[in-house]
């Protein structure tokens, strides 16, 4: 996880939605965040309103949606993912921080960050 590469424990994690058995139970693509502003087209005025209109209506409370955002601040978009960055799988349009090879970023000195490509959320990382 991204947690374990940059130093911490390593969270068993499951996935998929547990609170749906049929895909009709499921939102309709497109109701994620946007990822700049203007959100929601203008209707929300800022980040924190916007992440509160599209969380608070799956069931999430402040506390949840802070904890999601900061898993995405550990990782990356994907060009083929979010379409949000050009930079998409693998080494050939990986940044120097996130090719497979990258050296002196892990906290255990190892090379590598899990899968390569992308661009990180922060420009230090």
């Amino acid at each position: 996880t991204a947690v374990e590469h940059a130093g911490g424990p390593l969270i068993p994690i499951r996935f998929g939605r547990v609170d749906t058995s049929t895909e009709s139970e499921c939102p309709p693509e497109g109701n994620l965040p946007d990822a700049n502003a203007p959100f929601a087209g203008g209707r929300d005025p800022d980040a924190a309103t916007h992440l509160r209109r599209v969380f608070y209506r799956m069931g999430f409370n402040d506390q949840e949606i802070v904890a999601l955002s900061g898993a995405h601040t550990l990782g990356r978009a994907f060009k083929e993912r979010s379409g949000t960055v050009n930079e998409g799988y693998g080494d050939r349009t990986a940044t120097d921080y996130t090719r497979s090879d990258a050296k002196n970023i892990r906290s255990d000195n190892k090379s590598g960050v899990g899968m390569s490509g992308g661009k990180s959320w922060s420009k230090d990382w």
